[in-house]
């Protein structure tokens, strides 16, 4: 059964119109889904690329690596720990840069 079942008539201009399915597109929702976010008050935000999701996977990929290979020098004694640290630090700027740079786009 259907939880809302009370409707409303909105006039708009072609524009009026076009402006909301573009920016429902945008966030990658329904046009209804997204008026009723807006009514809301939610701040809506422009969905990432899919390209994003691929970075994330990717820098994620590597940080698994580094870990397997830094478990592997602790085991036999090859750490250089200050340059370990410095490499881990820029990996987790380098994803903390991708989720900024793509999550904070707003319609």
């Amino acid at each position: 059964m259907r939880t809302r079942t009370k409707s409303i008539l909105i006039r708009l201009t072609p524009e009026e119109l076009e402006s909301i399915d573009r920016k429902a597109e945008a966030a990658k929702l329904p046009r209804e889904k997204f008026c009723r976010m807006v009514l809301s008050g939610v701040q809506i935000k422009e969905a990432p690329p899919a390209e994003f999701f691929k970075l994330i996977t990717e820098v994620r990929r590597v940080g698994v690596h580094l870990n397997q290979i830094l478990k592997k020098a602790n085991s036999i004694g090859l750490l250089d720990v200050p340059m370990i640290h410095d490499a881990l630090d820029e990996l987790r700027n380098t994803q903390a840069m991708l989720y900024q740079t793509f999550c904070n786009r707003r319609i």
